[in-house]
């Protein structure tokens, strides 16, 4: 049985939305050849299912057909007992590993696509497909792993890959000795009641064990309940408030109950001030690791495109911090221990320090360099490189993790609730070992737009450096945000290849320093105009993106020197000119489709 789908094409996950209609049978699907890749989202995707204008979001779908189902980091290998339970119970369907399966760290992934009978309107699927892995025994035994996005009316599917060297993991297999499923689409009221409790229950669980350890850590109320609320916000379907006080306030009491040599602390004496005018002046001034770049006890981000030499760049920032040297000429106030995380290419990272101490005849002995895992997700891991960092009596110094990517790989960086745990961890870092943390990350495909993820995570920086280089080997860092310093400063450099063990490396030399003017975009008069009222109805906004198609009506009714029946076609126009132009950003934002951003060229215009 053929159904209709969607197919998708893409480089990142934010561009798979448009594609074109095909027929495909479940049996056609399951011979689709797993592709050897990097990166996942250099393959196919696929909407089970209709949509208008062959545009992928949940208010365009025509239909949905069959039941695709992903779980994920399952604790083993239950790869054939999903068949055997599809078979027992009469399902045609295909199973097979998904990308991340066995990879360390990801646990142990797969996909099930059951075959349907008929479509189903988009209203219908959500309670039909819940209602299927209700039924399929397998499936509900493992229902804690399964995609909480299942049964998003748009949700689409990557074709079958894994990365270079898990092939021998691939597993695929076509089960077709029963009969098209039946879609049940009544919501059950029992059925849906007791998953949502079950639901609520495991994150009341989390939670418990999160306020548990803050709790014993600080004894200080209200830091208990901030952190209990920033971690309230990792989760997808947040806890209403008043349970995560009814948390606090149960391990509170328990806690002191069952431990009466510990005594609450009432008052942190380093706690809340307030300073008249008059004493302002008096205040300490911002201390910097790097003056004017890297701020002590502050939290930093280098970023750029893959290959820009990012790594480069951090590896000769730690070794000077180390030394206490000069970077790039601008002075080091003094020598600080380095903890370099290399999540990323430990083998390369080693090879690239041991190749600039050999380089510049310098060896600093308060640099440590480790490959352990970091998870940024998950705070029993903060805790223990806490722990092990206190042991080692790291204080004062820079933590750099290489990369952002690498510490929270099973984290949407787009979404700002998951992010804010993050960025929470990275805080504790900072905060508990009193010192700086330095995150490397990624920027977008559009560079433009910045660095990749949240934009929560920007505005959470002290300073952010962007590294680029050009077509001619020639690299730049400029020092894009600084919450107390000049932005924009920064210099040239190029990569000088050198020898070690037989093999080659780079080091930086220094070109030049500079601060790069950013040059305005030449507009026409209309485009200037659209561009304005743009800003004016975005900028304000708190996420500082706005619906497109409700930005665009605003602006029109704004636009009064043109004819009201031209308004619209001329905005549209015009903002497909300032695309272009690389002012404003639309599309995929924050897990919202169909947003409209303004730019960091387009803040500097």
């Amino acid at each position: 049985m053929q159904h209709k789908l969607l197919k998708l094409k893409g480089t990142n996950e934010r561009e798979f939305v448009r594609g074109q209609d095909i027929a495909m049978s479940l049996k056609e699907y399951s011979e689709l050849p797993f592709k050897i890749t990097k990166n996942k989202f250099d393959n196919e995707g696929y909407l089970f299912g209709e949509a208008a204008n062959n545009y992928r979001k949940d208010t365009n779908m025509v239909n949905r057909a069959d039941f695709p189902v992903d779980l994920d980091n399952v604790p083993h290998d239950i790869f054939d007992e999903l068949v055997q339970g599809l078979k027992a119970q009469g399902v045609n369907a295909v199973v097979h590993t998904s990308f991340s399966h066995k990879l360390e760290g990801k646990g142990n992934r797969f996909r099930v696509i059951a075959e349907t009978n008929r479509t189903m309107t988009p209203d219908e699927f959500p309670n039909a497909v819940l209602n299927f892995i209700d039924d399929v025994q397998v499936l509900k035994k493992y229902k804690e792993y399964i995609d909480p996005c299942t049964d998003r009316k748009s949700q689409f599917f990557l074709a079958p890959s894994h990365p270079p060297g898990m092939e021998k993991f691939a597993r695929k297999q076509y089960i077709n000795g029963g009969a098209p499923y039946v879609p049940d689409t009544q919501k059950r009221s029992a059925t849906n009641s007791s998953s949502s409790k079950s639901d609520v229950v495991q994150r009341n669980v989390t939670l418990t064990k999160e306020v548990g350890r803050l709790v014993q850590l600080y004894k200080h109320k209200p830091t208990v309940i901030r952190g209990a609320l920033a971690f309230n916000e990792t989760y997808d379907t947040p806890l209403e408030i008043k349970e995560v006080m009814t948390v606090v306030n149960s391990i509170w009491r328990k806690h002191f109950k069952d431990n009466p040599e510990d005594t609450p602390i009432n008052e942190i004496i380093s706690g809340r001030q307030s300073y008249k005018i008059k004493d302002l002046k008096d205040l300490p001034k911002v201390g910097w690791v790097v003056k004017g770049i890297v701020p002590k006890k502050g939290i930093v981000t280098i970023y750029g495109a893959s290959g820009s030499s990012k790594s480069f760049v951090a590896i000769d920032l730690a070794m000077n911090l180390a030394l206490g040297n000069a970077w790039f000429g601008i002075p080091v106030i003094t020598k600080v221990p380095v903890v370099y995380v290399a999540l990323e290419g430990f083998t390369g990272v080693v090879k690239r320090l041991q190749g600039w101490c050999k380089h510049y005849k310098w060896y600093p002995n308060n640099l440590e360099v480790t490959k352990d895992e970091l998870l940024l997700a998950e705070n029993k891991s903060v805790d223990d490189f806490i722990s092990f960092y206190r042991g080692r009596e790291f204080s004062g110094g820079i933590v750099i993790i290489d990369t952002l990517n690498n510490a929270c790989p099973n984290i949407d960086e787009n979404h700002a609730g998951a992010m804010s745990g993050v960025i929470y961890n990275l805080k504790r870092i900072q905060t508990e070992l009193d010192c700086t943390v330095l995150i490397i990350h990624h920027s977008g495909k559009n560079e433009e737009n910045g660095m990749r993820g949240s934009s929560s995570l920007k505005a959470s920086m002290d300073s952010v450096l962007h590294v680029t280089q050009s077509s001619n080997g020639l690299c730049h860092w400029v020092l894009e945000k600084s919450k107390d310093s000049e932005c924009g400063v920064g210099y040239s450099y190029r990569l000088d290849e050198i020898e070690i063990n037989d093999e080659t490396t780079c080091v930086i030399r220094v070109v030049g320093g500079h601060e790069p003017a950013f040059k305005k975009q030449s507009l026409g008069t209309n485009q200037g105009r659209v561009f304005e009222l743009l800003k004016e109805r975005i900028l304000p906004t708190f996420s500082q993106d706005e619906d497109l198609e409700t930005t665009i009506s605003a602006v029109a009714t704004k636009w009064t020197e043109q004819p009201s029946n031209k308004r619209s076609n001329l905005i549209r126009s015009n903002i497909s000119k300032l695309i272009e132009y690389g002012l404003i950003g639309t599309g995929f934002r924050e897990q919202n489709q169909d947003r409209i951003w303004i730019t960091e060229k387009g803040m500097n215009q």
